[in-house]
Parts: structure tokens; sequence; C-alpha cells
């Protein structure tokens, strides 16, 4: 995408699935990074558990969420139709202005995108504004897939498959950096990057789930996470 506009686009996925020159970017053997849309089609690949869809940052979206995580911590959910969905629960009491209009524009592409996905009737929406570190442990999700993008702030950190010692998932007492082999890299999403996470609730995953925690945020974060429902 080369809009500055991230949103731009979002709400008709469907067309950007098979673009011409997609390049597709490997990390390990289980993760795929790309500056399209088209990334999401190889979630199916029985051998592959993270696409992330790299974006160009929403300028003006970026200020609109600022102005309001400084008004304090946050947390909104709310479940959503796949096929029409209404944020006026989630978004109840946000400033009106033109940093909202992206935001729902935002957050109805990702709806869809992510029902795509999913085949999903309804969508579950979890959007948090926060200066702590939600998850600090690396895990996996008890999911199929979920989708998780950070607006503002630090991302998702994730290990590539060859760089994990599943064994110690859950048994960490020295501190957050065991599950990841010595002298691994942490890749970290960038903003604005869309990543859909494939879990050990997908049929025939079970122990090869995306291995996930929350970045230690130096100022506030806004993230959103997406589940079907």
């Amino acid at each position: 995408m080369t809009s500055s506009n991230s949103s731009q686009g979002l709400g008709n996925t469907r067309a950007h699935y098979v673009p011409q020159g997609a390049r597709v970017t490997p990390v390990g053997r289980a993760a795929l990074l790309c500056d399209s849309a088209a990334v999401f089609e190889r979630i199916f690949d029985e051998d592959i558990a993270l696409c992330v869809w790299n974006r160009v940052p929403d300028d003006i979206l970026s200020a609109y969420l600022q102005r309001t995580a400084i008004t304090g911590t946050w947390e909104r959910m709310a479940r959503v139709a796949a096929c029409e969905p209404h944020f006026e629960e989630l978004l109840c009491g946000f400033e009106e202005s033109v940093g909202k209009i992206r935001l729902v524009t935002e957050l109805t592409g990702l709806v869809d995108l992510f029902a795509t996905l999913t085949d999903a009737g309804s969508v579950g929406i979890r959007m948090t504004a926060t200066r702590q570190r939600e998850c600090p442990r690396f895990h996996v999700d008890r999911v199929g897939l979920r989708l998780l993008c950070t607006w503002m702030g630090e991302g998702t950190e994730w290990l590539a498959h060859e760089d994990v010692m599943r064994e110690q998932l859950g048994h960490q007492p020295g501190g957050w950096g065991e599950v990841n082999r010595p002298g691994a890299p942490i890749q970290r999403m960038d903003p604005f990057a869309v990543g859909v996470f494939k879990g050990d609730g997908w049929p025939g995953n079970a122990g090869r789930g995306a291995v996930h925690r929350s970045p230690a945020p130096r100022t506030w974060r806004v993230f959103v996470s997406l589940d079907a429902l």
C-alpha cells in the first residue's frame, strides 16, 4: 500500500489478495511479511503460523489516538456483526472529528479482513490504551486465528518457530527471555502493521501456534485485537 492513509482500501481487501508483484519475505519457516494483504492467503498453509501486512501509518489517526490515550488508560470491548459492523458502543464518548472517521474506517476494514479469513458471522474487538505491559510472557493463544494491530507505540513481539524452546512455555521463573533460544532475535511488528496469528486452536496446529508477547512500552501504547465469535 503506497497511500499515506493506511485505511484506504482496507474495506475492500478482497480486491488486494492477489496483486501482481506482491513481495513476500519469510522469517524462518513459519512467518511471512509483506507490504500487501496478499500475504494473508498464506495463513491457510499448514506450515505457516503468522502473516504480517506492513502498512504505512496514518498520521491523522495516530494523532487522534494519541489525544485519546493521554486522557488515561482505557479498554473497550464490543461484538460486531461481520456483514454490517457498528461501532457506536465501542467508540462512545470518543471525540467527534476526522480522526474518529478514520478510526471507524480502519475498524470496518479490519473486521472485513478478519471475517473474510475466518468466515465469522461476528467479530470480537478489544481496543486498549495502556502504559503497562499487558502480556509480558511469550505465549501461544488458544484460538484458531487472532488479528493484532498496534496503532501507537511498540508493536507485538514474536519469535520465529526455529527460535522457540516450546518446552519452556509457561515455565519462566527467571525472567522473560528463556523461551527464545540463546542469541535468537526477538521480532517486533511495526506501528500499523496487521498481524494474523495462528493459535494452538487451529485444527491440526496444537503445539505449533505463533509465539508472541506484549512489548515493554516506553510511553502510551494503543492496540486492537480481533477474534472470531
